[in-house]
């Protein structure tokens, strides 16, 4: 999985934004992403599925799988996925 090629990711002031470099269908408005946002698209690379990289957020956290933080990191790996931020590979 990958971030969508019509987004630059940069670091800014220690602040990861995703940057729309053209008009998306979201909209033209930076995205500004938490801490846990940042391990999302920091663990992209090497993930296959949406249920891998779910997997490999709640590890890092240390989530059980029945947790409610794991549904939360779910539903917004899947909002992600849904508005074509993230895009399979």
């Amino acid at each position: 999985m990958r971030v969508n090629s019509a987004y630059v990711v940069r670091d800014v002031f220690g602040k990861m934004i995703l940057i729309p470099y053209k008009k998306t269908e979201i909209g033209n408005h930076p995205i500004y992403l938490n801490d846990t946002g940042r391990v999302v698209i920091q663990m992209l690379e090497g993930a296959t599925s949406e249920t891998e990289l779910c997997r490999k957020v709640a590890q890092a956290y240390n989530l059980q799988p029945e947790s409610d933080e794991n549904g939360q990191i779910e539903d917004f790996v899947a909002n992600l996925v849904h508005m074509n931020v993230v895009v399979q590979d």
